[in-house]
């Protein structure tokens, strides 16, 4: 809990979920469902902005510019995208790519175990070991590769991440033809899963499940 107190700001909007870090990717993922109403799709853009969340807000405009683009609001698409990133100073300084410091690194030693093990990966949930093990000049204990698509080939090798990316493909192709929402919202996940971890924050997975099942039940 001292852990979490100490990511706190008053500049940043983390609601019920102890951080900033856990509400941005679900408000990221929620964002492209809020094109139904303006006012609302306003209001969320602000509380996503105030998180000050590099990955979580351009995974929330992009998948939200997607999805305003697929339903033919082209130039408000475009704006989305260019306005907020202009006007980041507004926020109390704004957000910044601050978060990459130390992950370059991560990324590069999870490189060389893929490289150990590429076709079958280290195992499964093994990375967390690994990387309190054998990381000792990043300054905090490395339990993910902050992007998910390497965690995924570094654990489960080639095959897995294959079989994982055949999955994502069948998705895309079932939200496509259903509606422009579940586009964005599907391509906000995997925008967020380059820069930080959300399938294995707890309040992500529960929102992007029910994105999820409501996408089948559609």
């Amino acid at each position: 809990m001292n852990q979490q107190i100490k990511w706190l700001s008053p500049n940043q909007v983390v609601g019920l979920m102890g951080n900033a870090f856990h509400a941005a990717p679900c408000l990221a993922i929620l964002l492209p469902a809020m094109t139904s109403s303006w006012w609302l799709l306003a209001l969320g853009i602000i509380a996503l902005l105030f998180t000050q969340s590099f990955s979580g807000i351009a995974a929330g405009l992009i998948g939200t510019a997607l999805t305003l683009w697929l339903k033919g609001y082209r130039a408000v698409a475009l704006i989305l995208i260019i306005v907020p990133f202009m006007a980041q100073g507004f926020f109390h300084g704004g957000f910044s790519i601050q978060e990459l410091h130390g992950r370059t690194q991560i990324w590069s030693q999870t490189l060389d175990w893929i490289l150990k093990s590429p076709l079958m990966g280290v195992g499964l949930s093994l990375f967390k070991e690994l990387g309190i093990k054998y990381t000792p000049n990043v300054s905090y204990a490395v339990s993910w590769t902050h992007n998910e698509y390497l965690q995924i080939l570094c654990e489960l090798g080639a095959i897995g991440l294959a079989l994982f990316t055949l999955w994502i493909i069948s998705e895309l192709r079932l939200a496509r033809r259903l509606s422009a929402v579940w586009v964005g919202t599907l391509a906000a996940s995997g925008i967020l899963a380059l820069l930080a971890v959300p399938w294995h924050l707890a309040p992500v997975i529960v929102v992007s499940l029910i994105a999820l099942a409501a996408l089948h039940i559609d």
